[in-house]
């Protein structure tokens, strides 16, 4: 049988909401600030390093 954990839990990391500084949760998600800040990173980084390509 599956425990469950009343705990909301970041979908990337695994992190509990008590473990991080903030937690948005979807229906079927969630994601932690720090896994939001990463993510913000890389996108940032994909941007200055690949080439535009027009449409």
């Amino acid at each position: 049988m599956a425990t469950t954990d009343a705990q909301p839990r970041c979908s990337f990391c695994g992190k509990g909401a008590d473990e991080v500084h903030r937690l948005v949760v979807g229906v079927d998600a969630a994601i932690c600030d720090d896994c939001v800040r990463l993510a913000s990173d890389a996108v940032q980084e994909a941007d200055v390093t690949e080439p535009d390509n027009p449409l």
